[in-house]
């Protein structure tokens, strides 16, 4: 039998004498007046046909930061995540003259996900990119081709950097040709698809370095700085040299092609375990049939019924691999979607067509997360088809997850809990005679 999450009616309105038809209330509007409550507490498992969590594309062009690093996560969701950085400048005005130094300076921001108390090196290959690109399709679509290497690896040291710290790399890859690709992309500029940035396995320690894109500020800076920086000398006179520090026209991160979630991990439709997370994200989808428990008992749950309160409780994993770490918060926000879509089928898309309905905190000690669904519930109850959807409120920067179980788990499924008030003439609440039962408060 499919396990189906587990739906708790408490505090059900008495309606002996209110067994003529009523019309739809005004449930969104309406004044809330007393609820008149019966003792007895019903559990009936009808509530969730389906739930999914998909994985889901990000801009990561446009964003405040781009990424460099890798990190492997533990089993049963064993796989290895690699950012890449792309990076490019137009070189067209430079000024007349020899190009006779270049240099970069990059200045992160912090690390992400580090597994290491002391993080130590992390070392970075530069290449040459072979393809045009867009930033606002980085993270949407595969990266440009990558060429040769371009110099040697440079050694990050980053041993005494925290999170609360901004720190200059000044002349990275000395011993880079970069005042040769300088020229190069000067002279033929319909040739400058620009550089990548990559971690280089094995010697480097895991985690994410965080550097300030050219959309990004500086901590306190109010002024418009750009970073990171193509620095070039142009030698404009044969005794004066030019140093030029140039903004980047393009810059973003993305994840290798071959780091991608793979199947079955990707679909994931039917497991018993779900993942939200920002940076890689992954959202929750849930079908609630609410209207097949109206249409089952039309008698005790009329049309005219309006919920008072609806709570849907989700049960987390706590201290597993995809958890949130000790110190992290995450905000997760629930909005509607009327796409169609089927449990056990991969999701490649999901459009959000309906209205934020609210936000909630969770922390790494949360053993439970309580959503406040009264809106969407009274519009399912009523017939109409839409879909709750989970999902991070957290920039895409931070890499951050938690696991929630699904209606497939064997304890802890999702549980729905719903008060409601007896119809009125045309408002919620409108019968006065009602008075709530003592301890049975919603």
């Amino acid at each position: 039998m499919r396990r189906m999450l587990s739906l708790v009616f408490v505090g059900l309105v008495g309606l002996s004498s209110c067994s003529e038809t009523q019309r739809p209330v005004d449930w969104q509007n309406g004044a809330r007046g007393p609820l008149r409550v019966i003792a007895d507490t019903v559990v009936t498992d009808t509530s969730v046909v389906e739930n999914a969590n998909y994985h889901q594309p990000l801009r990561t062009g446009d964003s405040d930061f781009f990424m460099v690093g890798s990190i492997t996560r533990a089993a049963p969701r064993a796989m290895t995540l690699h950012a890449r950085a792309y990076l490019r400048w137009d070189v067209s005005d430079l000024p007349e003259g020899d190009v006779v130094a270049a240099h970069l300076e990059f200045l992160l921001r912090g690390l992400e996900q580090v597994t290491a108390t002391d993080p130590g090196a992390f070392h970075v290959r530069m290449y040459r990119l072979l393809t045009e690109w867009d930033e606002g399709d980085i993270g949407m679509v595969a990266g440009p081709d990558i060429g040769p290497q371009i110099g040697f690896s440079e050694t990050f040291d980053v041993s005494e950097v925290s999170d609360s710290l901004d720190v200059l790399f000044t002349d990275l890859w000395p011993e880079a040709p970069t005042a040769d690709l300088v020229e190069e992309w000067r002279e033929a500029s319909d040739e400058n698809y620009g550089i990548a940035l990559q971690i280089v396995e094995g010697p480097s320690e895991e985690g994410y370095m965080r550097f300030i894109s050219r959309e990004g500020l500086p901590r306190g800076v109010e002024t418009d700085i750009g970073t990171p920086l193509l620095v070039v000398k142009v030698r404009v006179s044969p005794d004066s040299v030019a140093t030029i520090s140039m903004e980047p026209s393009a810059d973003g991160y993305d994840f290798l092609e071959e780091s991608r979630l793979p199947a079955p991990f990707f679909p994931s439709t039917d497991d018993t375990v779900h993942l939200l997370s920002s940076g890689y994200a992954h959202r929750i989808v849930m079908r609630l049939d609410l209207e097949a428990l109206r249409e089952a008992e039309p008698e005790r749950f009329p049309l005219g019924l309006g919920v008072h309160t609806a709570t849907l409780r989700l049960t987390t994993i706590l201290g597993a691999d995809w958890s949130l770490a000790a110190d992290q918060e995450m905000d997760v926000g629930v909005y509607e979607t009327t796409d169609a879509w089927s449990e056990g089928e991969p999701i490649d898309s999901l459009i959000i067509t309906g209205d934020f309905i609210g936000e909630t905190t969770i922390a790494a000690t949360d053993s439970v997360i309580d959503f406040s669904i009264r809106i969407p519930a009274q519009r399912l109850f009523e017939g109409s088809d839409l879909s709750l959807v989970f999902l991070s409120a957290q920039e895409a920067d931070l890499f951050r997850s938690v696991l929630v179980k699904s209606r497939h788990a064997a304890q802890g499924a999702p549980e729905l809990t719903l008060y409601f008030t007896p119809p009125g003439n045309s408002r919620i609440g409108s019968d006065p005679q009602g008075t709530p039962i003592a301890g049975e408060t919603p």
